[in-house]
């Protein structure tokens, strides 16, 4: 049996599409999958057979990526989680509770993500129980660049923050209101990183539309 074979993973998107896609790559190369449309839907696997590697949209219908995973690393600490999303952004150099790597659907090829699930089948990552990172996850909703999505370091709940926090400030706090546990975030370089971007689109947009003549009536 090879390393591909042995390595059992579970797809989760709810664009039909998508999972086709992504099945058809990855069985190609070995690896043994199964699909989902929703949390729901992954979670009624998971009574069949554990899988050794998640692959996790966020923005879904019925139960969320964020609300899943949240479940997921709780109770299944030794399961790798890598999120490929089209709906947010995150730093994918610096993994956080929900996840053990990040691709920005759309903007990676198969063979990164075929290295990814083999890197980390082979490391067998495991979120030790009880185990918090200093800075809580942050994550920016391509469509919505007003607020943030900040997912606490102590109970896994997604929640959104004010995007118009003091610039001076690099560390930010925020109360979680499931476990009311204060959680820190880093703002400004996600912000500079993927905000800003997207805001001088937006502007340069807004400035030709401007620029057109307005026709007579």
């Amino acid at each position: 049996m090879t390393e591909a074979s042995a390595t059992r993973i579970l797809l989760i998107d709810d664009q039909p599409l998508v999972l086709a896609g992504l099945a058809a790559i990855l069985e190609g190369k070995g690896f043994s999958c199964r699909t989902a449309e929703d949390g729901f839907a992954a979670l009624r696997h998971f009574r069949e057979a554990i899988p050794d590697v998640i692959i996790c949209d966020l923005n879904m219908p019925n139960m969320s990526g964020f609300e899943l995973l949240s479940i997921v690393r709780r109770e299944y600490p030794q399961i790798a989680v890598i999120v490929i999303s089209g709906a947010y952004m995150t730093r994918a150099e610096q993994p956080g509770a929900l996840m053990n790597a990040f691709f920005a659907k759309g903007q990676y090829h198969p063979e990164e993500l075929v290295a990814k699930i083999r890197e980390l089948h082979l490391e067998s990552p495991m979120l030790e129980q009880g185990a918090e990172t200093e800075l809580a996850p942050l994550w920016v909703s391509r469509r919505n660049q007003t607020s943030l999505l900040v997912t606490c370091n102590h109970c896994l709940h997604s929640f959104p923050v004010d995007s118009l926090a003091p610039a001076e400030a690099l560390v930010h706090s925020v109360e979680c209101p499931s476990c009311r546990k204060s959680v820190s975030y880093a703002a400004q370089p996600i912000a500079l990183q993927v905000l800003e971007p997207i805001q001088e689109v937006e502007a340069a947009c807004a400035e030709e539309l401007a620029e057109e003549p307005v026709p007579a009536h």
